[in-house]
């Protein structure tokens, strides 16, 4: 997943203006594979290879959230 999504920053010209860091686990391993797009905070779940293209051209390109794809963080 994170060189799918490598792939699709660097594709884009999204490579150096973004940072990604890898975690383990970011407490929702429950509903992972997950991303935190900063500085929105907005947590995406559940995802899928697919996933990765229509977060980076939605919400990184034309800046508007994937709504169907957003995970409300649990405690």
């Amino acid at each position: 997943m994170l060189q799918d999504l490598q792939t699709a920053l660097k594709q884009n010209g999204l490579l150096k203006k973004t940072r990604v860091t890898l975690a383990r686990c970011l407490g929702q391993c429950g509903n992972g594979p997950n991303m935190v797009i900063y500085p929105e905070g907005i947590w995406y779940g559940d995802l899928e290879k697919k996933s990765i293209q229509r977060i980076v051209q939605e919400h990184l390109i034309e800046g508007t959230p994937v709504h169907d794809l957003i995970q409300i963080p649990v405690d």
